[in-house]
Parts: C-alpha cells; structure tokens; sequence
C-alpha cells in the first residue's frame, strides 16, 4: 500500500496504529476489533520485518523530526536535564542518550543508510510479540510468525533485559547553578544500591510507606510536619542501580531536609508500624487486582516485566509476592538503604551563585 492506501486501510477497519522509540526499544502497536485481529497482525509484522522505505517519505518526517529536536532543545526542562545528566553520569550512560537522535545525524541520513541500520536492528535484537483480545492464541501467533522467521532470526541477540553500563561521576555534593534553574532550589538524594526484580514487590510497598502521599513517612515529615519542600518525586532506578529522590525547596532548607532524611532512613521501626504495613499492603495488591480488570493490563504487566528484567511473571504470581511477604523480608531490604547512606550523592541545583552551607 501507499499512504493513502493505508490510511483508507485503517480507516475502513477502524484500525488504530501506532509506534514508540524508546532508548532500548522500538515498539509497533495496533488496535481494534476482535474480528480484524489477523488484519493487525499482518500489518505490524510488515512494519516490523519487511518496512518500505521511500525518499520522498523520508524528508517528510525528517523534517517533523528536526522540528521535535528543535523544540525540544528549546525547553528549558529538558536542557537542565540533559545538563545536569551530562556532569553527574560518567560517558556512555543510557541517560545521555535521546531517542530523536542528534540533529547532524537526522539531517545526513539518506534511505541506504536506513536500509543498513534497520537490517543491523533486526539482526541484533530479540523480537517480542505480545497481544491481548479473545481471538488470539499462541498457535495463532507461532502460525503468523512463521513465513517471517527467516528475517529476524539471529544467534547475535542482544538479551531481552541488556543495558548499558550506568555509572555515576564520583561526587559526594555537586552545586551546579544554570539560569534555567527555578528560583527554588532542586535537591537530588542519589543513594547507589542494587535494584533487582526480587526485590520489586517489596518496592512496590515501600514507596507508599515512605515517599507517597499521604502515607509517607518522608514525604509527611518533610512537606506536611515541617513544611522543608514543595515537592517531593522519587524513582527506584533499574538502569542506574540507584534510589533518586528530588525535592524542591528552599536554598535554607537543605541542611535541614538532609539531616530529617537520614533520622528517616536509619529508623526502621518508625517505617515499619505493623499496623500501617498491613494496610499498605492490602492497599497494593487491590491495585494489582484491579489491574486484572483489563486484558491490556495483564499482558503490559507480564511485558514489562520481561522487557525490564528478562522474567515472565503474571499479576497474580506477583500479587502473591506481596501478599506473603513478612516484615523480616523488609526489613532487610531497607537495611540495605540505611548502609547506602554512607555512598549518598547530593545534587543541588539553582540558578544564583550563593553558598550554601553544606558546600562551605
């Protein structure tokens, strides 16, 4: 099909299609009614393993994409971001790398080059195909999938769950002022620590029981107690083996907010009330059981856990986790936190030179 084609396709089949690039992943994405499901899948596998690749195409979204690069760059967020990444991440992280590209790159890049670079893709790269919907099964699939093997298949597979060396620059306080900061200071708590899949259950409650609102422990003693941030967002960082909390605050405050986080994370028993450990773990398997309510749901769940982790689980194997799990099992993993504290990495950034106290 042409354009037009594929556009009076899809429109006649009431077929929604769609496609991300991520860092790690290209993903191909269609939906729509039971009935059209081997439509679909026709469709995606052509995208996939046998894609058309036309000039006069190519410098149609080559310039959509120059346009996404430019206003991009053009948010100041996302310059601090990428300057901030760029002095705390050593060189080669996954961090420091956009899906867009470079934009000397996108401009250079003619239909040969996409040629070799999308073979070189399918030669390296494990293919996942997941669906949900009444009409499919695995026979189904394997059937489909069978005329395209000779594409795709490769003894050279980057594994499903690679990544690439994260590390951090060694720092124990890195100030870094730029006037794209905001008149408040941005805190950043870096603790290093292995971040596993086995573990994930226990993080799973752990974030209501520390960072969350309202039953955070941290997050009510530092904002709602004593007023010391605006707000607090956090991340249990896979690809960097780090826990990372930022808050905004005032400049005044950090000594005082950092000293407040340590009190928290050397106290278990104030973390660890059986009372409120109970509740939050009720409270996390019904999301889990509500995530049951949807086919789309079950299967992302079991994908992302195999993208992330190479490990095929369901809902409710991992609700179980969570269910069974005892106080000695976080207790532990929240001593691994507490001997973190030592390795702890600040962050602060803001836009004025002024001295801070812990930088003295």
């Amino acid at each position: 099909m042409d354009f037009y084609s594929l556009q009076d396709f899809l429109f006649e089949n009431s077929i929604d299609r769609n496609a991300s690039t991520g860092r790690l992943f290209l993903n191909f994405i269609a939906s729509g009614h039971k009935s059209d499901s081997e439509k679909m899948l026709d469709l995606l596998m052509e995208f996939a393993f046998s894609p058309a690749f036309d000039e006069e195409i190519l410098e149609r979204e080559r310039q959509i994409v120059l346009r996404e690069i430019d206003q991009r760059s053009g948010e100041p967020m996302y310059r601090l971001r990428k300057i901030v990444l760029e002095k705390i991440m050593e060189k080669g992280s996954l961090y420091l790398y956009d899906p867009l590209g470079k934009k000397e790159d996108v401009e250079k890049a003619d239909v040969e080059l996409l040629k070799k670079v999308y073979a070189r893709i399918l030669k390296n790269s494990q293919i996942i195909i997941s669906a949900a919907g009444s009409e499919v099964t695995i026979d189904f699939l394997k059937s489909k999938i069978s005329s395209y093997l000779s594409k795709i298949e490769s003894k050279e597979a980057i594994p499903v769950d690679y990544l690439p060396e994260n590390k951090l620059k060694k720092f124990k306080k890195l100030p870094i002022v730029s006037k794209l900061a905001h008149e408040h200071t941005i805190l950043d708590i870096i603790i290093p620590m292995p971040i596993t899949y086995d573990t994930r259950h226990i993080r799973s409650c752990l974030q209501d029981l520390i960072f969350d609102n309202p039953t955070g422990i941290l997050f009510d003693r530092l904002r709602n107690q004593l007023g010391l941030i605006y707000s607090l967002h956090y991340e249990f960082n896979m690809p960097g083996n780090m826990l990372d909390i930022q808050m905004i605050c005032d400049e005044k405050n950090v000594d005082k907010i950092l000293n407040e986080t340590r009190n928290i994370f050397s106290s278990p028993d104030l973390v660890f009330d059986p009372k409120k450990v109970e509740i939050v773990k009720d409270l996390t398997v019904k999301r889990q059981q509500i995530m049951e309510d949807e086919a789309g749901h079950v299967i992302s769940f079991t994908l992302d856990n195999f993208q992330d982790w190479g490990v095929i689980t369901s809902i409710d194997d991992f609700t179980d986790k969570i269910r069974n799990m005892t106080d000695e099992e976080m207790r532990a993993y929240f001593k691994i936190i507490t001997e973190n504290l030592e390795k702890m990495q600040i962050v602060i950034i803001k836009n004025k030179h002024k001295k801070i106290n812990i930088f003295k």
